[in-house]
């Protein structure tokens, strides 16, 4: 699933809005019971989608009295139809919804509470990756289960940093900036031809140049989601550090999308990129010599990547029966022989910390995105998670890209209009 788009939120549901969403009872099975039918509806329309397939198949294979049937669209197919669904009553039980946004659907209450999910016999709360649990919560419930996560990873190109000398890719942030600079091959006017040592999109991807800030000591809201910290001196010089090396050394170019990019390394003019483990299938289709590694630790001294990824929410005000077959299905999906399936189909790791690595062998891929790192969701759970996205850090970030000297005076304005979103 590339969820590169944190979509629009539109105006809550009203309980009668809701009141006929989801399924109901609607069949039998071969014991003359009733079978409850729940709707399932996400993005996964990428590489993954075998894996999700076959999940919900071994669901539906593994139950009497309850069925999963499901809906594949593309993202923006679903950010256009979830809400009007949801008004019309056609809703579905149970969607897949970008992990950012799930604290703005709680408060409107268009998803339920789900504390029980992790209780005796469906799913046990410490077996899961505390950072996927985060952003499932909102006023101290839990309302959604981790579906998909994964940490977004330096891709490389082997043969590029040969021809530049290089036998292996450096270890540090520093070196890896180093060996972009000295593989970057540009020219005025080659955009077509030119090769850039590090791509940084700006738009319609994952957030990059969070890491970047975080990668140099700054920050960009507070861990209690309620300062921007946008205009902080240790921000501020981050950005300009990674803006000069685009405007000086054109180790990127400005304006990128999240396609861009993997154009760019997909073609073989691209040394580094940050992605995540969706993108593995098309850069081995494409017959890139790459390798992967983890995002390395800026000067700051810590190591933080970004986190990609999507969580499970129940709708609200549906019958009991739906309510606890999607529970069910939730608990399904974190079972340890459900991700164990998903990772080595879809090469994101597993939600689960309690998989050997020896289960993930037959994807060495999913084994390295599985090992222990530090990830983050940007913004977190805040209410207003889209805004923050799409109104302030995507223009703040290609403003600057484009804005000679020092992105100080950009930063200050775009600060305010952070701070109005976090109230």
């Amino acid at each position: 699933m590339r969820r590169f788009v944190v979509g629009a939120m539109a105006a809550a549901c009203s309980a009668t809005m809701l009141s006929a969403c989801s399924s109901a009872p609607d069949a039998t099975n071969g014991n003359g019971k009733e079978t409850v039918t729940i709707t399932f509806w996400n993005t996964n329309t990428a590489s993954d989608r075998p894996a999700v397939e076959q999940i919900v198949r071994d669901f539906n294979d593994s139950q009497q009295g309850i069925r999963v049937n499901m809906t594949i669209m593309p993202y923006d197919v679903f950010q256009q139809k979830i809400l009007p669904a949801y008004k019309s009553g056609s809703g579905p039980t149970v969607a897949a919804f970008e992990a950012s946004t799930v604290a703005g659907y709680a408060a409107r209450g268009l998803i339920q509470q789900i504390d029980d999910l992790y209780s005796p016999g469906l799913l046990d709360k410490n077996a899961m990756a505390p950072a996927l649990l985060a952003p499932s919560m909102w006023n101290g419930h839990t309302y959604a289960a981790p579906f998909e996560a994964g940490p977004a990873m330096l891709y490389y190109n082997k043969k590029l940093l040969a021809k530049a000398g290089f036998k292996e890719p450096a270890t540090t942030l520093e070196g890896i900036v180093e060996q972009a600079i000295k593989t970057t091959r540009y020219a005025e006017g080659k955009d077509q031809s030119n090769v850039y040592g590090f791509p940084i999109p700006d738009h319609a991807s994952l957030p990059i140049w969070a890491p970047l800030i975080w990668s140099r000591g700054g920050e960009i809201v507070s861990t209690d989601g309620k300062t921007s910290q946008l205009d902080s001196p240790q921000t501020v010089a981050a950005v300009d550090y990674w803006k000069n090396l685009m405007q000086q050394q054109h180790i990127s170019p400005a304006g990128l999308a999240g396609s861009d990019m993997s154009n760019l390394f997909s073609a073989g003019r691209a040394t580094f990129v940050l992605d995540g483990p969706w993108s593995t299938t098309n850069y081995t289709a494409a017959k890139v010599d790459y390798g992967v590694m983890p995002f390395p630790a800026g000067e700051s001294g810590s190591q933080m990547t970004i986190a990609a990824g999507a969580a499970l929410a129940v709708a609200s005000r549906i019958p009991n029966a739906s309510r606890q077959a999607a529970l069910k299905f939730l608990a399904f999906w974190n079972s340890k022989q459900s991700q164990v399936t998903w990772s080595v189909k879809s090469s994101y790791p597993p939600n689960r910390t309690d998989i050997p690595a020896g289960e993930l062998a037959a994807n060495p891929t999913a084994s390295l995105f599985a090992a222990k790192q530090n990830m983050r969701f940007f913004p977190g759970a805040v209410l207003k998670a889209n805004d923050i996205v799409n109104n302030v850090f995507i223009p703040t970030v290609q403003r600057i890209e484009r804005t000679p000297g020092s992105a100080a005076d950009v930063l200050k304005s775009a600060s305010a209009a952070l701070q109005s979103d976090l109230q």
